[in-house]
């Protein structure tokens, strides 16, 4: 009963809804987004995703650095750079 309250209350706070979590991680998504979380540091999205297929958001609540590294890599690669 408390985990149902819990999800409840980030809902209609946050707007995340749970789709997957486990003792150490969690799958939420808003807007458009589904984000990785360690349930040690939900504050530290691990990794995040446009569920429409967009670039990763990089900023924001669900937004997360890793995904512009994603992006980074295949650039520079198609750049010429780094072999």
């Amino acid at each position: 009963a408390d985990l149902l309250a819990f999800e409840a209350d980030l809902k209609s706070t946050r707007g995340w809804e749970f789709k997957y979590g486990s003792r150490n991680w969690s799958v939420v998504e808003a807007g458009g987004v589904r984000a990785l979380l360690n349930n040690e540091a939900p504050a530290a999205v691990q990794s995040s995703i446009r569920v429409d297929g967009g670039p990763p958001p990089l900023s924001g609540p669900l937004g997360s650095a890793v995904g512009g590294l994603g992006l980074a890599a295949p650039l520079y690669k198609s750049a010429g750079f780094g072999g």
